[in-house]
């Protein structure tokens, strides 16, 4: 995926602690991965398509979903409200555990869906965003400071 991200503020005064990047999974039929280099971001744009930091929608913590030997095969999320909803119909997300106020949405990375429990408990809450286009399309970003050089390679 090819993207542009476009900061809140200015970068050289940042912190720190933040991420060189944040993985980007948009929400398509087709799973579409990408990298944005700089937090914070307020927009991304992805080949014509503008989306916008979506202030009403809410994406508690998530978790990375590894397998018995440690391999990243996906990512767990709890996004409030009914703005992401919709990704429970992709081929490549489970839904779990789900109500009126949020559901848990298991996005996997390939076909290999064996996640080991005692592996997947990150519990990450930083850097995580919801973003949405004026056509409805969705990207979601994830903190990737725990992700290891192998785990990249996978991606």
């Amino acid at each position: 995926m090819s993207c542009s991200p476009s900061a809140t503020g200015d970068i050289q005064n940042a912190s720190e602690e933040w991420p060189e990047d944040c993985l980007l999974v948009l929400l398509r039929p087709q799973l579409v991965l990408g990298w944005a280099e700089k937090y914070p971001i307020r927009r991304l744009v992805l080949e014509d398509t503008s989306c916008e930091h979506a202030p009403e929608s809410v994406l508690f913590f998530y978790d990375w979903l590894r397998n018995a030997e440690g391999d990243l095969l996906g990512v767990r999320c709890y996004p409030g409200g009914e703005s992401l909803s919709s990704a429970a119909e992709l081929e490549y997300v489970k839904a779990r555990h789900c109500s009126p106020e949020h559901c848990g949405l298991e996005i996997f990375f390939s076909e290999d869906r064996e996640f080991e429990p005692e592996h997947s408990g990150d519990q990450q809450f930083t850097y995580n965003d919801p973003f949405q286009s004026k056509h409805g399309e969705s990207i979601i970003a994830f903190g990737s400071e725990v992700l290891s050089e192998s785990d990249r390679i996978r991606l």
